[in-house]
């Protein structure tokens, strides 16, 4: 896990559900599954903090410089309302971010009450996840792919419309927002 966050920031967003599974299975496995994620993020992280810590922070904070306007959400919100100001847009990354954590924090409130599964709590939020990101590329969807497939293999009818989704945004994604700007 730790790994896979180093490489993306992204499946940072699964460690509550991880947590959330390894505690309701064995609670003394929790300690060494946060433990094992803070030393793999420490160590491997340290050269870099070592090296330039006000690089490895602007690196993290920054990563929303190099997104300007492609994600789903900021661009419709470009597209609606027509102001394309660097003020704005930041504006409307900084909504989605929030956005993106209030519907997380929803989706681990209603797995724990529900007792869904890991797979399916994954599934669902990287899912969903490109949608809110500030940085769009319709092949972030192939993240989410394969957990969709082992959690929904027996219903043929959810991964269709997962493949026709990610079909959808890339056509929503190259051929209406990239092509006029």
């Amino acid at each position: 896990m730790a790994l896979s966050i180093l490489y993306k920031i992204f499946p940072i967003i699964l460690v509550p559900f991880m947590f959330k599974h390894v505690y309701s299975n064995n609670r003394k496995s929790t300690l060494l599954f946060l433990s094992m994620l803070v030393a793999v993020l420490s160590i491997v992280s340290l050269p870099f903090v070592l090296v330039s810590w006000n690089g490895y922070i602007s690196m993290i904070i920054g990563l929303t410089r190099y997104s300007v306007p492609y994600g789903i959400l900021t661009s419709l919100f470009l597209y609606l309302l027509g102001d394309s100001t660097q003020t704005s847009i930041m504006f409307y990354n900084i909504f989605a971010v929030i956005a993106l954590v209030a519907f997380f924090v929803l989706i681990l409130i209603i797995s724990c009450r529900r007792n869904w599964p890991l797979m399916k709590s994954c599934s669902i939020c990287l899912l969903v996840l490109p949608l809110f990101l500030p940085q769009f590329q319709p092949w972030y969807l192939l993240w989410a792919f394969p957990l969709m497939l082992t959690h929904f293999s027996n219903n043929w009818k959810s991964i269709k419309v997962y493949v026709f989704f990610f079909l959808f945004s890339h056509i929503l994604c190259y051929l209406l927002f990239f092509s006029f700007n």
